[in-house]
């Protein structure tokens, strides 16, 4: 569909049929030249019956005083908002001016324009520019790549809707072993997935195969469920809600997978006013960022399970700096292997990181690799959420493509995709980066190809 602001500016500044044309494509990023032509021959007939011409003066005055250049887009008030809940107004301000006058051209041209949503001029980027056009628009592209996941399903959103419940005791003591341990995990069990996991684990190799990152699988409604069904519980427990900090990861058996890390410093990574005591934890003790990994496929100690030393044998976890490890902590550690589904829920202080699998099974067959999803849930004034959480539970599939292709920059290891694919990856989240969180939108900008 066309954005109804930008096709009468097209039409009023246009002096002719084809001008009008190739300005409606530019502008308004829908439709094709030859679809424009069609419609414009319309137009043209309605002048002509109207005894005027696109030359004539009075049509663009006419036109000029009707149309406004600027009109109060959803994106823009988003600015204005985000910019206002950190106590700053003068965007407020800014906008509000600005829209007092709209039918001037404002001094940033492109908030008299849609977000850039979807569609890049195949004829003007190039080979790997055409390539991001067709993967932001086009639904099918994926749906062809994993056929056995859904990709914006009318389904979908009433799977989302089957949340998971806790009592208040249950609550309590998950709340209580995350303030004891900086961790804990939920049973496959208690989490009635609303989503096929053998298929999810099987697509992750389809886009292996296919050579595209794990990350990429969230651009499927699926992992967008889970994290819809989990969300409610962890919000009970942690307070925090998701941040769009979600990933994926495919271990191949015998290879090492996640370092030794904790997910974030004492401060976060927003650390404007967090000073001397705030450390990231709650006056209760709870983590302001928890990260969750559920696997996809069975992880038994001897595969490629997530290992962890407890907060209270951890002597960094509340300290300045991030690794502190010393040989008493071996004496703690503690695996975190489960079944499909399990989900295992860490604070982002606790020291972790994932065994080398075994290679080979007890009974000589190879072993599959290790597949799993995460996804972070955060407190806001601790880390901004990278996407505004009106999109969820299930973002537009354009956004869900531009984060996963951040999510591949940012968290990908150098070497791991091409130089050619990391350009593609930087080509559609930069379509479409004012809708995230400025602060990621640096990150991947510093993570870009160069």
């Amino acid at each position: 569909d066309a954005d109804w602001t930008c096709t009468f500016q097209a039409l009023t500044t246009a002096s002719s049929q084809h001008e009008a044309s190739l300005e409606l494509c530019r502008r308004c990023r829908a439709g094709t030249e030859d679809e424009w032509e069609a419609w414009l021959r319309q137009y043209t007939e309605m002048l002509v019956s109207e005894s005027t011409s696109w030359q004539h003066a009075g049509r663009a005055e006419a036109m000029l005083a009707s149309n406004p250049v600027v009109v109060p887009r959803e994106w823009i008030l988003d600015k204005a908002a985000r910019a206002a809940e950190t106590g700053d107004f003068a965007e407020v301000h800014r906008i509000l001016e600005m829209l007092t006058k709209p039918f001037e051209t404002p001094t940033n041209v492109a908030e008299a324009r849609p977000p850039s949503l979807a569609r890049l001029d195949a004829n003007t980027v190039g080979e790997v520019g055409a390539k991001a056009a067709e993967i932001l628009q086009d639904a099918d592209f994926w749906r062809r790549l994993c056929p056995e996941l859904r990709v914006a399903d009318a389904a979908s959103e009433g799977a989302c809707a089957s949340i998971f419940e806790a009592s208040e005791h249950q609550v309590e003591m998950l709340r209580a072993a995350m303030k004891r341990d900086g961790v804990f995990a939920l049973p496959t069990a208690d989490l009635p997935w609303q989503v096929d996991l053998a298929k999810l684990a099987r697509s992750v190799e389809e886009l292996h195969r296919a050579g595209w990152p794990p990350s990429f699988i969230w651009v499927y409604d699926e992992p967008w469920i889970m994290l819809s069904q989990l969300a409610p519980l962890l919000r009970d427990v942690l307070g925090s809600q998701p941040c769009f900090d979600v990933a994926a990861s495919r271990v191949p058996p015998g290879e090492a997978g996640i370092a030794f890390h904790r997910e974030r410093p004492l401060a976060g990574l927003k650390t404007a006013g967090i000073t001397g005591e705030d450390v990231g934890f709650r006056a209760d003790g709870t983590p302001a960022f928890a990260s969750i990994w559920v696997p996809l496929v069975d992880v038994p100690q001897t595969g490629s399970c997530l290992m962890c030393v407890p907060h209270a044998h951890d002597a960094g976890y509340t300290e300045s700096g991030n690794l502190h490890w010393n040989a008493d902590m071996l004496q703690h550690v503690r695996c975190l292997s489960m079944g499909a589904g399990g989900a295992g829920v860490m604070s982002h202080r606790l020291f972790h990181w994932s065994r080398k699998g075994d290679a080979v099974q007890a009974d000589g067959t190879p072993t599959a690799p290790c597949v799993a999803l995460s996804f972070a849930v955060a407190e806001d004034a601790f880390e901004s959420p990278r996407l505004p959480r009106r999109m969820l539970p299930l973002p537009p599939p354009q956004l869900r493509v531009a984060l996963a292709a951040g999510q591949a920059l940012t968290r990908e290891t150098a070497g791991s995709f091409s130089a050619e694919m990391g350009q593609l990856f930087w080509d559609c989240f930069l379509q479409c980066s004012e809708h995230f969180d400025h602060a990621y939108s640096s990150s991947v900008y510093m993570a870009r190809p160069q």
